[in-house]
């Protein structure tokens, strides 16, 4: 074997993904898993094909049974690259017939949507929210949405309640009113929420939101921001009112916004930020408690690792990211402990960035031997791997 020379430099980030949540599912004929869609009986929702069928019925209630992901029954028609002859998912609801129900989340998550509509108006997850609608309790990850006016990783424009949502991913219009979570909030309400989304518009571009016309509390930005005018790292333009909220001034590249207090990064990783009012920026204390990494209070809206990561979700399962910093030629790794099962194999941990992975096998012939891997081998955290890349590079992977 080549003489293997290399370091691994990791540090870790707090992330987060949602907590499945173990209910029941009773089988119906309506072509939902179950329930009738009013308000103490919502129809329930468990794969993609479910979710697409809300359009059919814009002012009924639904929850969310389970995460929808690219593995989901559905995903390929429906909400994959290749979805509706690549043009992906295809938004709930329109200015003219917008969703007006509820959705709860539940605190699962929306996986991997893939939208390409740059000629559409109000693009994201929904298109138009209406004014009376809910949704809430959703984390969209690893979003890819491509839209022109009003667009959104989770709705194009919403005049609705919308509140405990996130988004990561990227969201690109070639037009006006473009945000990491909301194209527009248009007089409705928007709180405990925040954005890690890569933001690109035109005018109005923010990267939670691009145009507030309506209420916008407890809520946070951390991706990068472009545009040409009036963009911010919050919110490209308000209208309405943006309070106890925040964004990363370093991590967006966004000096300003309309709205909203710039922190570093730093700084939002401090408890002391959301909890202490002598805070520039803070009129009320958000209901946020520190925890161990790994852990969750649940009688807190937000939780937050101090000094260790950005706040999240009480619904959400802390994970971590690590960032290895690799070295053309052969580096020495190890991963974490408790990958999800499913989620530690080598072609999920490393997503085809590496060249070639060995690991030292004991019971090889001969006293043993190093062992070459393939994608779908399941990586343990006790051991070491050497791993080979042909140029410098770094990996961010989270797990």
């Amino acid at each position: 074997m080549k003489k293997i020379l290399g370091s691994m430099v990791a540090a870790l980030i707090i992330l987060s993904v949602a907590i499945p949540v173990s209910h029941a599912v009773v089988e119906a004929s309506n072509g939902f898993a179950g329930g009738s869609g009013t308000a103490e009986d919502p129809y329930q929702i468990t794969d993609w094909i479910q979710l697409d069928s809300v359009r059919d019925d814009l002012s009924a209630h639904f929850i969310l049974m389970n995460n929808l992901d690219s593995a989901t029954g559905g995903y390929g028609e429906l909400a994959g690259s290749g979805a509706n002859s690549g043009a992906g998912w295809l938004p709930i609801g329109t200015e003219g017939s917008p969703f007006s129900g509820s959705l709860d989340g539940q605190g699962f998550g929306i996986e991997e949507v893939h939208i390409d509509r740059a000629d559409s108006e109000y693009v994201g997850l929904f298109g138009f929210i209406g004014g009376g609608a809910v949704v809430e309790a959703i984390g969209l990850t690893d979003c890819v949405v491509i839209g022109s006016f009003r667009t959104g990783g989770l709705v194009g424009a919403s005049a609705g309640t919308v509140n405990e949502c996130y988004a990561t991913g990227s969201v690109n219009a070639d037009d006006n009113d473009t945000g990491g979570l909301m194209g527009v909030n248009a007089y409705g309400t928007l709180t405990n929420c925040y954005a890690t989304v890569s933001v690109n518009g035109l005018s109005r571009v923010g990267g939670l939101v691009g145009l507030n016309g309506g209420i916008m509390r407890n809520c946070y930005a951390t991706g990068s921001v472009t545009g040409d005018t009036d963009v911010g790292g919050l919110v490209g333009d308000s209208l309405g009112g943006v309070s106890n909220s925040f964004w990363d001034t370093q991590t967006s590249g966004a000096a300003s916004s309309d709205g909203g207090t710039g922190k570093t990064t730093a700084e939002l990783m401090r408890l002391e930020t959301f909890t202490d009012t002598d805070t520039d920026g803070l009129d009320e204390a958000w209901d946020m408690a520190a925890v161990g990494h790994g852990e969750i209070d649940p009688a807190a809206v937000w939780n937050i690792v101090d000094g260790r990561g950005y706040p999240f979700l009480n619904w959400e399962r802390v994970r971590v990211e690590v960032q290895l910093e690799l070295k053309a030629g052969w580096n020495m790794v190890s991963v974490p402990q408790g990958l999800p099962d499913g989620e530690d194999t080598v072609e999920k941990v490393f997503k085809g960035e590496i060249d070639a992975i060995y690991t030292w096998n004991p019971s090889s012939a001969g006293g043993g031997d190093y062992e070459e891997l393939d994608d779908d081998d399941v990586l343990d955290w006790q051991r070491g791997y050497w791993i080979a890349v042909t140029e410098d590079k770094t990996l961010t992977l989270r797990i």
